[in-house]
């Protein structure tokens, strides 16, 4: 008994017909008479009850076409999965991330997945959530970093963690003893800050509206690495998660009396296509969350 055998003699069953599994198999009528006898001499026993025209199960029929269903599965799943994994021995991800998330909490994720799959390449950019969420939807990118709680209808996700908004500050500067800080406490105080479209902007943009004033930026810029010197070197603050800061030593972290976070997630577009590299990197990212 074998593969084919099962698959002739489930299509017989199913069809209650050799002509009409014959037409489902492409093959001639005889041809599959020929393999349901030999199965039912390897078996001894009738498989079906042949009556005019009509056939029908036997009780042992039955009992193997309730087995065959099960192997011929198993042997689709067997299939399925060497071609996932097949798969998964090249391909890419593409993903878009918040430059601190991209520095400071990516990194160590993205070597253990390489480690884990090391011939999938990774293409990373570092765009605000807005333009990550048009890059989705327009198919620029496959997966991106998004507020879980703000993202579009049309952008599907999954959680991945929450971090805290806290005010970002030189070692020396004047607020360092303070324990907690109210937005209006900085409202003539220089800031730095990422340009419209990114996250912790949107937080700022949050407080402002709280507040009812505008803060004292004196610096707008995407790049990170010199947000985080300019802070260090005392010429203002800026906002940042706290991760940044447990990471920088020349920084100090002030959280908000009223707390402030992010929830974030990785995120795709609805109903969009997700390649075994990208669905295998969201499984990675869940799953080490």
């Amino acid at each position: 008994m074998d593969k084919r055998q099962l698959q002739i003699f489930r299509q017989v069953a199913i069809s209650q017909s050799f002509t009409k599994a014959a037409l489902e198999l492409h093959m001639a009528q005889p041809a599959v008479s020929i393999a349901v006898k030999k199965l039912e001499e390897e078996l001894s026993t009738p498989l079906f009850n042949r009556i005019d025209r009509r056939i029908g199960l036997t009780a042992a029929g039955e009992k193997l076409l309730f087995r065959a269903e099960r192997i011929l599965s198993e042997f689709q799943q067997a299939k399925d999965e060497l071609k996932e994994l097949e798969a998964l021995m090249s391909g890419q991800v593409r993903l878009d991330t918040p430059a601190m998330l991209g520095s400071y909490y990516l990194p160590e994720k993205l070597i253990g997945f390489r480690q884990a799959y090391p011939g999938i390449d990774l293409h990373i950019t570092a765009e605000g959530t807005q333009r990550a969420e048009q890059m989705l939807l327009d198919g620029s990118t496959d997966m991106a970093i998004v507020n879980v709680r703000q993202h579009s209808e049309l952008i599907e996700s999954s959680y991945l963690l929450k971090e805290e908004v806290v005010l970002c500050m030189a070692l020396d500067h004047p607020f360092a003893k303070k324990k907690a800080i109210d937005f209006h406490d900085i409202k003539d105080e220089p800031l730095l800050v990422y340009h419209q479209g990114y996250h912790l902007r949107q937080i700022l943009n949050h407080l402002e509206a709280q507040a009812g004033h505008k803060a004292n930026i004196i610096v707008e810029t995407d790049i990170l690495r010199l947000m985080v010197s300019m802070v260090a070197s005392g010429q203002g603050m800026c906002l940042c998660l706290r991760r940044l800061v447990e990471e920088e030593q020349k920084l100090l972290a002030l959280p908000f009396n009223e707390p402030q976070f992010i929830e974030m997630g990785i995120g795709w577009k609805k109903g969009g296509y997700l390649s075994p590299a990208n669905r295998a990197f969201v499984d990675y990212l869940i799953g080490d969350a």
